[in-house]
């Protein structure tokens, strides 16, 4: 996945987080947490 989709994926899963659904809400910003943690670790940085 390029730089740009993943920062595509996590602004659409930052804007879900803001959901009033809160089981949605959740589930978005830990998939939004565990994208960028996996990029990082791709990228050679310590999350």
């Amino acid at each position: 996945m390029s730089k740009k989709a993943i920062m595509e994926r996590l602004k659409k899963l930052m804007a879900l987080s803001r959901s009033s659904n809160v089981h949605e809400a959740a589930a978005a910003m830990e998939r939004a947490t565990q994208l960028k943690q996996e990029q990082l670790a791709i990228e050679g940085r310590v999350a």
